[in-house]
Protein backbone atom coordinates (compact mmCIF):
# COMPACT_ATOMS: atom_id res chain seq x y z
CA UNK A 1 0.00 0.00 0.00
CA UNK A 2 1.96 2.66 -1.14
CA UNK A 3 0.99 6.29 0.61
CA UNK A 4 1.59 9.83 -0.75
CA UNK A 5 1.31 13.07 0.73
CA UNK A 6 -0.99 15.30 -1.75
CA UNK A 7 -2.78 18.67 -1.25
CA UNK A 8 -6.28 18.99 -0.81
CA UNK A 9 -6.28 19.95 -4.52
CA UNK A 10 -4.15 17.10 -5.58
CA UNK A 11 -6.42 14.55 -4.18
CA UNK A 12 -9.43 16.41 -5.35
CA UNK A 13 -8.37 15.76 -9.15
CA UNK A 14 -7.06 12.52 -8.08
CA UNK A 15 -11.39 12.00 -6.60
CA UNK A 16 -12.77 13.74 -9.45
CA UNK A 17 -14.43 16.31 -7.08
CA UNK A 18 -13.79 19.60 -5.61
CA UNK A 19 -11.22 21.12 -2.62
CA UNK A 20 -13.68 20.97 -0.27
CA UNK A 21 -14.94 17.35 -0.86
CA UNK A 22 -11.55 16.20 -0.68
CA UNK A 23 -11.06 17.67 2.27
CA UNK A 24 -14.26 16.18 3.80
CA UNK A 25 -13.39 12.48 3.05
CA UNK A 26 -9.64 13.11 4.12
CA UNK A 27 -11.76 14.16 7.50
CA UNK A 28 -14.09 10.86 7.12
CA UNK A 29 -11.32 8.73 6.77
CA UNK A 30 -9.33 10.62 9.66
CA UNK A 31 -5.78 10.69 7.42
CA UNK A 32 -2.87 12.11 8.89
CA UNK A 33 -2.78 16.20 7.71
CA UNK A 34 0.46 18.45 7.85
CA UNK A 35 1.13 21.84 6.90
CA UNK A 36 3.09 21.97 3.85
CA UNK A 37 6.15 24.30 2.80
CA UNK A 38 4.34 26.73 1.43
CA UNK A 39 1.03 27.12 3.67
CA UNK A 40 -0.95 24.37 1.76
CA UNK A 41 -1.82 21.59 4.08
CA UNK A 42 -1.39 18.04 2.69
CA UNK A 43 -2.74 14.79 3.39
CA UNK A 44 -1.27 11.22 3.61
CA UNK A 45 -2.85 8.96 1.09
CA UNK A 46 -3.04 5.71 0.45
CA UNK A 47 -2.88 5.63 -3.14
CA UNK A 48 -5.93 2.73 -3.36
CA UNK A 49 -7.89 4.25 -0.97
CA UNK A 50 -7.10 7.57 -3.01
CA UNK A 51 -9.34 5.68 -6.16
CA UNK A 52 -13.04 7.07 -5.86
CA UNK A 53 -14.12 3.75 -6.80
CA UNK A 54 -13.10 2.34 -3.89
CA UNK A 55 -14.87 5.16 -1.57
CA UNK A 56 -18.08 4.10 -0.21
CA UNK A 57 -20.72 6.36 -0.90
CA UNK A 58 -24.45 6.33 1.16
CA UNK A 59 -26.81 5.69 -1.83
CA UNK A 60 -31.09 6.53 -1.00
CA UNK A 61 -31.41 3.04 -0.41
CA UNK A 62 -29.15 3.05 2.59
CA UNK A 63 -29.97 6.03 4.32
CA UNK A 64 -32.46 5.94 7.11
CA UNK A 65 -36.27 6.17 7.02
CA UNK A 66 -37.14 9.73 8.29
CA UNK A 67 -38.80 8.56 11.76
CA UNK A 68 -35.59 6.88 12.96
CA UNK A 69 -34.15 10.23 12.36
CA UNK A 70 -33.43 11.66 15.63
CA UNK A 71 -34.53 15.72 15.67
CA UNK A 72 -34.39 17.54 19.11
CA UNK A 73 -37.28 19.11 20.05
CA UNK A 74 -38.42 22.67 19.07
CA UNK A 75 -36.78 25.66 21.09
CA UNK A 76 -39.67 27.32 22.90
CA UNK A 77 -38.95 30.56 23.40
CA UNK A 78 -40.73 33.22 26.10
CA UNK A 79 -43.23 35.73 24.68
CA UNK A 80 -42.00 39.59 24.39
CA UNK A 81 -44.48 42.26 25.46
CA UNK A 82 -45.75 44.06 22.26
CA UNK A 83 -44.38 47.63 21.47
CA UNK A 84 -46.64 50.14 22.40
CA UNK A 85 -46.61 52.78 19.64
CA UNK A 86 -48.07 56.48 20.96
Amino acid sequence: MPKQWLTYSALAERLAGSPTTARQQAIRARWPRRPGKLGYAKVLVDIEEANPDNLSHRTPEDAEPSSQIHRPPPVRRPHSRPISRH
